[in-house]
């Protein structure tokens, strides 16, 4: 019977190293990748910068979409993934609001426009996507709002005056992970 319950506790040791020495590659792996997204968001800016005037500057911007491509590829292998965002319902734990604003193509708490893209690694969040949260439908062009009329009034303009509510200000706790 001994020899039964050293043989389990051994098994048990066996399984639980295992588990945490997984556990501490993917955070290590997590960290390093949240530590690369700023130069992938540097990547983006200057993709959207590049103007190919001359054949020299199109030989350099080849290059360039080449590195690029080889760095989205690499992230990608390593289960990175862009977090979704325009269209979405607004999910405090993908995204954080900077702005609300009026929207005639989405309802009232889609997200409506992004900022910056939110990355995820597996299930875990490293950053967050800061996007623009529809505060409902406003005005059609040409259609004075009448403030006599109440029927007049425009669906969530009164949200869009007031300030944040305190959950959207305060970092979600995916941020912290």
């Amino acid at each position: 019977m001994e020899v039964l319950r050293i043989s389990a506790d051994f098994d048990n040791f066996r399984k639980r190293t295992e588990r945490e020495r997984v556990l501490l590659v993917a955070n290590a792996q997590g960290e390093v990748v949240e530590n690369l997204l700023p130069v992938l968001d540097n990547f983006g800016r200057a993709k959207a910068a590049i103007k190919v005037e001359t054949e020299k500057e199109g030989k350099i911007n080849d290059s360039y979409q080449s590195i690029y491509k080889q760095f989205v590829e690499i992230l990608g292998s390593l289960d990175v993934v862009p977090v979704e965002t325009i269209g979405q319902p607004f999910d405090p734990l993908l995204h954080e609001v900077i702005i609300r604003g009026e929207s005639t193509e989405f309802e009232e708490g889609v997200v409506i426009q992004e900022f910056f893209k939110g990355f995820r690694i597996g299930e875990r969040l490293l950053r967050p996507s800061m996007v623009k949260l529809s505060a409902g439908t406003g005005p059609e062009k040409g259609e004075p709002v009448s403030p006599s009329e109440p029927e007049a009034q425009v669906p969530g303009a009164d949200s869009v005056e007031e300030p944040a509510d305190a959950e959207q200000l305060e970092p979600s706790p995916a941020q912290d992970v």
